[in-house]
């Protein structure tokens, strides 16, 4: 109750009707469960397992809540870390921690490491190597298919309403027929320093490797968003024999966030904020954060239907150039489909060449479409949903945590991100590439270790369902802090702020 609430009188009022502990209680147990933490001397949160190890990955987020202060400083800018775990058995077994009393004390003392000041190396460079290889680019790929397939289904058999939104579609066809096992989130015990300073990163970096070699795997797998990146690349860099078993990932939510705000810059003036304005998708006030991508759901819904409205319009144009009841005749596996949408009826579509006829000459007029034959209107919002399938493609990558689709339509979202000015992902998203793309030279085995759920967090049993690692932080402990129950209230108590990272888990 204490910590669904966060209030004392609510906790004192359900104790004096006999109902649970004390307040006082209550501060006192938590108070000796941060202690034990403390005597651990580890720096694994109490449950993650270091037998049985499938991947663990890290991810650091800043956290900043502005106070009312009178001078507007002493406002709290620390650093929250999680560690996501996959382990091969569900069952493994994690550390029982010693058991310590219950302290007679609600103060608790926090011991937080202070990081050792970091002199910044100047002009560190990358040392990359040649780009062996690369991914294929070009549209029409194998990938495309079942995205073509969702759009046919809602246009043309969803009178019942049985085909789902993109991610519902992505977890009903979703290959695998592995149960999905939930990931482990621990809480790391935070940093009270900013995330923006050289210590802090570096020591981010030292906690991550820890980590790892605690849970003994060779290579650490941090994600962080690119304004901590660019600082952790600088240290990797400049100290390439510490950290060449580092392997730096920009987070794949921020990078959305990023690219459906190139998005939003590309549309501005087009007229696509009155059409979703007067369609009632979105209110007035709140187009901004969507053109901008500040808020995540808002903005992928929003492309998603402007998505499914752009291609209906396209696959009506193209209905007029064929002969009568071509639609129904060519699309008989697609209306099956419609109706029970699984992986298996997906295959059987595709092995239709009815249907797969069909889809190539709608890819064909599209072409038609693209290369300027029906006009620039057309062209330029058919443009626009190619940007969106590449989103689409990029969240599908994390969905199902396909390693070489990520890497594709990664490389498709550079071309936009640079037009668009946003010129930090620019410049750094090209590098990761590349960086991702040579990893069998570079850090043999890793390569293997992002297939295996290595940049993706199952929070659900559901297939097909995984979300990015930074969008887990942002979910779990930064959300958790900022809502009921969380540092509302005492984040300027420095040993109440410490006690809550430490005790949250438990």
């Amino acid at each position: 109750m204490h910590h669904l609430t966060g209030k004392a009188d609510v906790v004192t009022m359900i104790h004096r009707y006999g109902h649970c502990s004390s307040y006082t209680a209550v501060l006192e147990l938590e108070t000796a469960m941060a202690n034990q933490v403390q005597q651990q001397d580890s720096v694994l949160p109490s449950n993650i397992a270091t037998q049985g190890n499938k991947i663990v990955h890290l991810c650091w987020d800043n956290f900043d809540l502005s106070e009312e202060t009178p001078s507007g400083g002493g406002t709290t800018h620390s650093t929250h870390g999680i560690v996501v775990q996959e382990v091969r058995d569900c069952d493994a077994t994690v550390e029982v921690p010693a058991s310590v009393p219950r302290c007679k004390s609600t103060k608790f003392e926090p011991r937080p490491e202070v990081p050792r000041p970091v002199a910044r190396r100047s002009n560190a460079e990358p040392c990359l190597p040649t780009l062996s290889k690369s991914t294929d680019v070009t549209p029409g790929t194998a990938y495309d298919c079942k995205g073509q397939l969702w759009i046919l289904c809602r246009a043309f058999f969803n009178n019942n309403c049985t085909v789902p939104d993109w991610s519902g579609w992505l977890s009903l066809t979703c290959e695998s027929a592995i149960p999905v096992h939930q990931s482990r989130i621990g809480y790391m015990a935070p940093i009270l320093h900013p995330i923006t300073d050289f210590a802090t990163v570096k020591e981010c970096l030292d906690t991550s490797m820890a980590v790892s070699s605690k849970v003994k795997q060779e290579y650490t797998m941090v994600t962080m968003d690119l304004a901590a990146a660019k600082i952790a690349y600088d240290l990797i860099w400049a100290e390439e024999d510490k950290y060449r078993k580092v392997l730096l990932n920009l987070g794949p939510f921020h990078v959305m966030c990023s690219y459906m705000g190139a998005i939003g810059k590309m549309m501005c003036g087009s007229g696509f904020e009155d059409i979703v304005v007067d369609a009632g998708l979105c209110a007035s006030g709140s187009i901004d954060q969507v053109m901008t991508g500040r808020h995540y759901n808002r903005a992928l819904r929003i492309h998603q239907r402007m998505l499914d409205c752009l291609e209906r319009l396209l696959l009506k144009s193209f209905q007029e150039t064929l002969p009568a009841n071509t639609v129904t005749e060519s699309l008989h596996a697609a209306a099956f489909l419609a109706n029970q949408p699984t992986a298996v009826n997906v295959c059987m579509t595709t092995d239709s060449d009815s249907c797969m006829d069909f889809m190539k000459g709608y890819d064909r007029f599209k072409e038609r479409v693209r290369q300027g034959e029906f006009g620039k209107t057309a062209q330029f919002w058919l443009a626009y949903c190619d940007c969106v399938w590449t989103l689409l493609s990029f969240q599908r990558a994390v969905k199902e945590n396909d390693l070489e689709l990520f890497i594709t339509s990664m490389r498709k979202m550079c071309a936009l991100l640079f037009s668009a000015d946003h010129l930090h992902y620019a410049r750094y998203l090209p590098l990761y590439y590349v960086q991702l793309c040579n990893l069998d030279e570079s850090h043999p085995g890793a390569k293997s270790l992002l297939r295996d759920s290595g940049f993706s967090v199952a929070r659900s049993s559901v297939p097909g369902c995984r979300i990015a690692v930074d969008q887990t932080i942002e979910q779990t402990v930064n959300r958790s802090a900022k809502t009921a129950g969380g540092l509302i209230g005492f984040s300027r108590n420095v040993g109440a702020y410490y006690r809550w990272c430490l005790s949250r888990h438990k």
